[in-house]
């Protein structure tokens, strides 16, 4: 990092002092969408309209995890890289498919910035809608989307998977507390059985 950048970074740290709240870290298996717009909602709360300064307030509050992650959706804006094999790129996207315990979000974030260095143009949404969905490690949510009407846009896509992304893991938290509390029953159960069959015979003379 150069020294007028350090000082820049330096500006927004002593800004963020003076700001009303804090945007905080970005978890990495959280959303990182809601997370931009919590920070669209700090910014308006402090009536910030400075799209550098907004910038570099993220980079500040976000932490280091996530700061790749935010590079490659301003990618256009904020990275100058050399011209790239236009088929290798695209092999690259087409290959592309979610890894385990990878969240929707984060995996919708992967292939955008993987299609920047892809030559779509009026196709794009097209193909970014088609390898969302075969790349998808749900086969349940993914067999819904297959479902989908021809001229479902990759966003609406992309909502859909999230929404049945969350339903499942609240079933799963569901599942998991029944079982628990199943567990737990069934321990107490036992435990009673075991207490009544120890305790002495009466006897039956007067």
């Amino acid at each position: 990092m150069t020294k007028p950048e350090e000082e820049k970074n330096d500006g927004a740290a002593e800004h963020a002092m003076k700001l009303i709240g804090t945007l905080g870290n970005f978890v990495p298996s959280a959303d990182f969408d809601d997370y931009l717009e919590r920070a669209e909602n700090f910014f308006e709360l402090n009536c910030i309209t400075d799209d550098e300064f907004k910038r570099k307030l993220i980079v500040h509050f976000i932490g280091l995890p996530a700061l790749k992650k935010l590079q490659q959706l301003l990618y256009p804006k904020t990275h100058k890289h050399p011209q790239k094999n236009q088929i290798a790129q695209s092999v690259e996207f087409f290959k592309r498919s979610q890894h385990e315990f990878e969240k929707v979000a984060d995996f919708t974030v992967e292939l955008q910035a993987l299609s920047k260095h892809c030559v779509f143009e009026q196709f794009l949404d097209a193909a970014l809608r088609d390898k969302f969905i075969a790349g998808l490690r749900n086969a349940k949510i993914q067999a819904e989307l297959m479902n989908s009407h021809d001229n479902t846009k990759f966003d609406d896509a992309v909502t859909k998977a999230k929404n049945l992304e969350q339903i499942e893991e609240e079933q799963q938290k569901m599942k998991a507390k029944q079982q628990y509390a199943n567990r737990v029953n069934g321990g107490n159960f036992n435990r009673r059985n075991r207490s009544q069959s120890r305790k002495p015979v009466q006897s039956g003379r007067g």
